[in-house]
């Protein structure tokens, strides 16, 4: 198996543990980033590539449909996934909207 790069972006410290914890265990030869927040993303997405962003989708600095936007434009073929609490439909279908690869709910 080759080498993955995967690019975690959330404000809770507690969740960005968890799933880099769960991912190192799950693909121990990917190389995990984490972030705790879009700007802090930002600068990663503009000197790396990622295989795979694990992105929340609210933050106090940046709406995470604005990130999402920000790393499809610099990465048209990126793989996002979402997880977030947010289960309302106007959420979920702008998600749909934005064509990221999957949505988990937490």
């Amino acid at each position: 198996m080759g080498r993955y790069s995967i690019l975690i972006i959330d404000d809770h410290e507690i969740i960005v543990s968890g799933v880099s914890n769960i991912l190192q265990r799950e693909f121990p030869d990917a190389s995990i980033i984490t972030s705790s927040n879009p700007q802090q993303a930002i600068t990663e997405i503009d000197t790396s590539f990622f295989d795979l962003y694990i992105i929340d989708v609210e933050f106090e600095e940046m709406n995470g449909f604005d990130l999402i936007n920000e790393i499809k434009r610099q990465e048209p073929s990126s793989k996002i996934i979402v997880y977030t609490s947010h289960n309302e439909m106007w959420t979920l279908s702008r998600l749909f909207e934005t064509e990221v690869n999957g949505i988990v709910l937490k």
